[in-house]
């Protein structure tokens, strides 16, 4: 036999581990064939992806998951403190003078409500009231931006959608459409 591809030419692979490693790959690659060693290379790259990649997301995962768990717990244990939250909220029978309060701070600002609609929803549990108010109304973006803030300032306020609209470029005057919910805990 003739081993010169590995080692000096007729030379048998006695002597080091290193000198039988490599008879071993060299008998494989004569078995195998170019294609055959092609796809081993092939499975073994697969094999070290799977390892390196796919171990490494699913630690990710495992990771991400722990941090949810953790969140969920924190989220469970404030619950307590959620419905303490909602005894702190205005009575819903005072509304109207909540509404009258929020047109108040939109003439502040310069907006004329000339138009609004109102849908009143009640929670599950029949102890929280929302009132929601459409407004729709015309006027400048910083003044929309100074009345957006003072009326989040209110208690039980929530500004749910603030829509505009300018006709042109260089127009100052925006058409706007605004929605706030305003919530009141039933006596």
């Amino acid at each position: 036999m003739n081993f010169s591809f590995f080692g000096k030419s007729g030379q048998a692979p006695h002597g080091s581990i290193g000198r039988r490693v490599q008879f071993w790959l060299y008998r494989a690659y004569l078995k195998l064939g170019k294609a055959g060693v092609a796809a081993l290379l092939l499975l073994i790259a697969v094999l070290l992806f799977w390892q390196i990649y796919i171990g490494w997301l699913a630690q990710e995962i495992s990771e991400r998951r722990s941090e949810a768990e953790r969140s969920v717990a924190i989220l469970s244990a404030a619950k307590p403190v959620a419905l303490a939250l909602t005894t702190e909220l205005p009575a819903a029978s005072e509304f109207m003078p909540r509404v009258q309060s929020a047109y108040a701070i939109l003439a502040e600002q310069g907006f004329e409500v000339t138009q609004a609609s109102y849908r009143q929803s009640v929670d599950k549990t029949g102890k929280l009231r929302r009132l929601t108010v459409e407004l729709p109304m015309s006027g400048r973006y910083v003044s929309l931006r100074a009345a957006l803030a003072a009326l989040m300032q209110q208690s039980g306020v929530e500004v749910e959608s603030v829509s505009i609209e300018r006709k042109s470029i260089g127009e100052e005057v925006l058409a706007m459409r605004i929605r706030l919910s305003l919530l009141g805990v039933t006596e």
